[in-house]
């Protein structure tokens, strides 16, 4: 079984992807062997996360009770879901079996609350989580503009192919400007397009930059890391 593609804000049945990930059920759900963690908010969380943000969307979700104070392996995992390569995908609450997905997240740390409960003390860990996406900048330049449309195009195909989540191509607005010749203005523009990619492959980013497009067009590659980004406090 294949692991499912889930696209930002796409709404999904929660039961179908438990069984694609092979998670049970629970609201923090584990798969080592798909390298995820499934937090699932019976809250709206309110992130939209989307390319053209410049600042990291920050959220606090609560562990599991952890009894005596001693963590549960679920809440362990998320604590360390670096040091075990798991990925953590959020998801909220739009009815009874269906969800939102948020994105991939990453913890920046994490605070715990004494809680009496009917089974005696413990504690419940609150974390503090920040979107872990990055993405690939394509901006097109050319003053032909069915050259960069054509190049922006070839782009384009290069994402789909390798079923990467993409935005775009984007007409931005033209840039006017002159030169002079022979003692003569010369009016010029450029026209331009951008194009974003999430989270990336290698094998994508590779093709992207030994593709070969029309003469004539300049293209930029900017990749911005999680890290790159503002976090909003």
């Amino acid at each position: 079984m294949s692991t499912p593609i889930l696209r930002l804000n796409q709404v999904v049945n929660r039961a179908t992807v438990e069984k694609q990930f092979r998670t049970d059920g629970n609201r923090i759900g584990i798969s080592r062997k798909r390298g995820v963690i499934l937090i699932w908010s019976m809250e709206s969380v309110g992130i939209r996360p989307d390319p053209f943000a410049r600042k990291r969307s920050v959220y606090k979700a609560e562990g599991q009770f952890n009894p005596g104070g001693e963590w549960t392996p679920r809440n362990a995992a998320i604590r360390d879901h670096m040091e075990e390569g798991l990925s953590i995908l959020l998801f909220e609450r739009v009815d009874d079996i269906m969800f939102r997905f948020l994105g991939r997240f990453a913890v920046l740390g994490h605070e715990e609350m004494d809680v009496v409960r009917s089974g005696g003390r413990g504690t419940l860990p609150v974390f503090e989580m920040a979107t872990a996406e990055s993405w690939l900048e394509l901006s097109l330049k050319s003053a032909d503009q069915t050259l960069v449309d054509s190049a922006a195009k070839a782009l384009a195909t290069v994402a789909t192919k390798h079923q990467a989540e993409s935005w775009g191509p984007i007409p931005l607005p033209s840039k006017k400007g002159q030169y002079k010749s022979k003692e003569q203005m010369v009016e010029t523009v450029r026209h331009r397009r951008r194009l974003w990619l999430r989270d990336p492959q290698p094998a994508v980013i590779a093709e992207l930059t030994t593709i070969t497009l029309p003469g004539g067009v300049e293209v930029d590659l900017k990749q911005t890391q999680p890290s790159d980004l503002e976090v909003r406090a």
